[in-house]
């Protein structure tokens, strides 16, 4: 995995990866994990199911809608009102097949936001990314969309399908990236990054956060997951904004 996706196992939490495995293995009938290693090794296409596999993508459009309440009542604002100097950056890590950048997407657009505010998507699984560069999804997965955000930026293409709308689609970039060998990234106002931590060691947990509060102008806020803490020298750097939504701010 290290050497044809630039992937380390190791900085996931041993018990996932052995369930993953397992599933994997079942899935293709193989006997043991041994057998799958081997099928792994010759059949390059295994890579990218098991990368798909790893990454957890279960997911839909403002997921938790108390946080998303919590973002465009308390956070949003602070981003956008009364701002002089560059239009806000935003960056969803993990960000699966992309509804949770779509929907912070949707808010953005709906409080009047100027084009050149942006979102960065990244996740490890490219076929993810082809997903949600598409803009198409079921209907099923924007159940809770508020209605009047629904009828504005979800536009109908079939009985069981709708595109978000350019107007908050063209905040949104898209890139296959690890956030463990990620480059030194630009400063972003707000990294939402949910439900990543836990699948990760404690330690590269650390590493995570470091990396996030690095990359965060001062004042700028990051949310996690609500099973999800913060932990090691992040938290000397980070004040809750909200414990039941797990949105902190940068000193």
């Amino acid at each position: 995995m290290h050497r044809a996706r630039g992937v380390d196992l190791g900085q996931y939490r041993r018990s996932y990866v052995l369930r993953r495995l397992a599933s994997r293995a079942r899935a293709l009938d193989l006997p043991d994990l041994e057998a799958y290693a081997g099928y792994v090794e010759s059949q390059s296409k295994e890579v990218d199911e098991l990368l798909r596999t790893l990454s957890v993508q279960v997911t839909q459009f403002f997921r938790n809608p108390s946080f998303f309440r919590f973002l465009e009542r308390r956070v949003l604002p602070d981003l956008l009102d009364g701002r002089t100097g560059p239009a806000p950056s935003i960056w969803s890590a993990g960000c699966a097949t992309g509804e949770e950048a779509y929907s912070i997407a949707m808010l953005l657009a709906s409080r009047g936001a100027p084009a050149e505010a942006t979102i960065l998507a990244t996740d490890i699984d490219r076929a993810a990314m082809l997903t949600a560069r598409s803009a198409v999804y079921p209907r099923s997965r924007a159940r809770a969309v508020p209605p009047a955000l629904a009828a504005r930026y979800l536009a109908p293409v079939s009985p069981t399908h709708v595109r978000v709308a350019p107007d908050a689609a063209r905040h949104v970039s898209f890139r296959a990236a690890d956030l463990f060998r990620a480059r030194r990234r630009p400063m972003f106002d707000l990294i939402v990054c949910r439900n990543v931590l836990i699948y990760v060691e404690p330690e590269r947990q650390r590493e995570l956060l470091a990396r996030f509060v690095c990359a965060l102008r001062p004042g700028g806020f990051l949310a996690l997951g609500r099973a999800e803490r913060l932990t090691g020298p992040a938290r000397e750097k980070l004040q809750t904004l909200s414990a039941t939504e797990r949105v902190y701010r940068r000193s």
